[in-house]
């Protein structure tokens, strides 16, 4: 949400001053009744508007699209996937989880990054903690779905003296 709040900012402006020119009533409130539109700064401030926004715009809009590309929701019976934007869902029961990987390695500014990544039976894999959302959280959750089914489990890669908040997660089989 945050990329393409700061891509709206420039955006906003350029139509603002744009929409104000139109509007003789606004116009005339904002520039005191002279012709603000007629003058070289006007146009240089346009333009520089414009050209904010397009920059804005070219670094926002491809994170958003990477970003979009990466959705999921657990339930407590199924892990819907969508892959990438405009895709379609694919949905896996908590049965085709065929290997859960966990690592916490350190991170290059010294703190801890941890991951929980599902593979599935059609070979697709899932990172849950490759995001923005707070999985540690439903770690409990996540155990109990995954409690009696059938799947290999690796946390080799966990660092020793590894710090997140539950490590348990990371180290012990649902």
């Amino acid at each position: 949400m945050l990329a393409p709040g700061f891509a709206a900012i420039g955006w906003g402006f350029f139509f603002w001053n744009l929409l104000t020119g139109l509007i003789a009533p606004v116009h005339r409130f904002f520039n005191g009744g002279v012709d603000a539109r007629a003058t070289a700064a006007y146009k240089n401030n346009q333009a520089a508007i414009l050209k904010f926004s397009l920059v804005l715009s070219a670094i926002a809009l491809p994170i958003c699209a990477i970003a979009s590309s990466s959705q999921f929701c657990l339930t407590p019976n199924r892990i819907v996937i969508r892959a990438a934007p405009l895709a379609m869902t694919r949905s896996y029961d908590w049965a085709d989880v065929r290997r859960v990987t966990t690592s916490c390695t350190r991170g290059s500014k010294g703190g801890w990054d941890p991951d929980y990544e599902l593979t599935f039976s059609d070979g697709r894999s899932l990172a849950l903690m490759g995001g923005t959302a707070p999985v540690m959280k439903f770690g409990p959750q996540i155990a109990k779905a995954l409690h009696g089914k059938a799947f290999r489990f690796d946390s080799a890669q966990v660092a020793p003296g590894c710090d997140v908040g539950d490590l348990g997660m990371l180290v012990t089989r649902p």
